[in-house]
């Protein structure tokens, strides 16, 4: 794994080479799975795990909800997210990133862009976001990079969607991802992937209520 941290007011945590290459063939082949019309929906009512800064939904992009569960893409997330080397390596960037080892619930998201692909500046419904990147090697989309914004706008960075890289920021964080330009016919496979994982917490008096 190879580390970036992005500081400014940003806060974000970029690695890249997150998953083994027999993870990465698990994850294609549900990929290639789910990239049909039988998963895959582009209604943006269906598709809300965001607000824009007028409080509306704008996206413009093919998704599908994901449950835990016998689900590669998750599973593999999720047990690399287990090591106690890597929330080490978090914490050192930030002590606040401690929070995210103890929340305990999340909702999953995976997005497909294809050719004008885009989603306007938005903050998550959540507390952190760790979003995983994918798509086909040689890349056939340009584009779609996420541009990610201090909570003045003084400062921004430009992240690109690079395959098996993982990009982990607060969920308040105001991002955005730039339109896509490619050529392939819909739901070709050949776009971007973005597998959001929304890490919140469940009611606290809930958690303490004697079962």
């Amino acid at each position: 794994m190879e580390w970036n941290f992005i500081e400014e007011g940003i806060n974000a945590v970029i690695i890249d080479n997150f998953y083994s290459e027999n993870q990465l063939k698990d994850i294609f082949n549900q990929l290639e799975t789910l990239t049909t019309e039988e998963y895959m929906t582009a209604d943006k009512d269906k598709l809300e795990a965001a607000v824009d800064l007028q409080g509306n939904f704008i996206t413009t992009k093919f998704g599908v909800w994901l449950d835990d569960g016998n689900c590669p893409l998750l599973n593999h997330c999720y047990t690399n997210f287990s090591s106690n080397q890597l929330q080490e390596k978090f914490i050192s960037y930030n002590p606040l990133y401690r929070i995210l080892f103890h929340l305990n619930r999340r909702f999953n998201l995976l997005s497909y862009y294809e050719n004008a692909g885009y989603y306007s500046k938005h903050t998550d419904v959540a507390v952190f976001t760790i979003l995983n990147y994918f798509h086909k090697e040689p890349k056939q989309f340009t584009g779609g990079e996420m541009v990610l914004h201090s909570h003045d706008f003084s400062k921004k960075a430009v992240v690109e969607p690079r395959n098996n890289r993982v990009v982990v920021i607060p969920s308040h964080t105001v991002h955005e991802v730039l339109p896509i330009q490619m050529t392939s016919k819909i739901l070709s496979g050949n776009g971007r992937y973005c597998m959001s994982i929304f890490v919140t917490s469940e009611d606290v008096k809930e958690l303490r209520t004697p079962k």
